[in-house]
């Protein structure tokens, strides 16, 4: 019988670990290698994730009280792993140190576009979106590989969204913070990433 229930536990922690690594994984992807694309299929795998963890941990707390009077520390240790995914689920600090290391990594190579920009070499979308050029597309440096310029400033996309949500970076060379007005739409969220960088989220 103990045999039966430690092999249960034993389970209930393998998939635990499972749903954490899934987890992390989505984090890396979708902060590294950014597209519309890859978000659309993440999205799914990360909602079973959330689901199997939340019923796994609600599993793991049932167990915990129905057999408090005789507990192991293996007891513990898949509510200890689903404590950890929803940590790193909604502790917002972990995806800003995720952002921080993205942004010191692809820095220069979004540097360098903002010099070709200056000096006229990107080729126009539109009036205010730019293309960037070909061989920084497997950088994943802005999401549709294009920036969107309005007035000084010049927009990497991180996140683009189907209609109006969407998240990236702003350059302004005066290094003044971007106001709605500026990317047209409403920063919900905002942190300066140097003297002339901003993180945005609009919506």
């Amino acid at each position: 019988m103990e045999n039966a229930k430690s092999r249960k536990l034993n389970w209930i922690a393998y998939v635990s670990v499972l749903f954490l690594v899934m987890l992390i994984g989505i984090k890396i992807g979708t902060t590294f290698f950014s597209t519309f694309q890859l978000t659309f299929i993440l999205f799914p795998l990360m909602v079973c994730a959330i689901i199997g963890a939340s019923i796994l941990m609600i599993i793991s707390v049932i167990h915990i009280i129905k057999k408090r009077s005789s507990l192991s520390i293996m007891s513990f240790i898949p509510t200890c792993i689903n404590l950890v995914f929803f940590l790193i689920l909604l502790y917002q600090p972990i995806s800003t140190s995720l952002l921080q290391i993205e942004f010191a990594i692809k820095k220069d190579s979004r540097m360098d576009i903002v010099e070709q920009f200056n000096e006229g070499k990107l080729e126009p979308s539109n009036d205010y979106l730019y293309k960037i050029p070909t061989p920084y597309n497997k950088k994943f440096i802005s999401d549709g590989n294009e920036i969107f310029q309005r007035g000084d400033f010049l927009f990497f996309y991180h996140t683009r969204g189907v209609i109006d949500n969407f998240s990236g970076y702003v350059y302004n060379p005066s290094g003044n913070p971007p106001t709605s007005d500026d990317v047209q739409a409403d920063i919900i969220y905002m942190k300066k990433m140097n003297s002339n960088w901003y993180y945005v989220s609009c919506t």
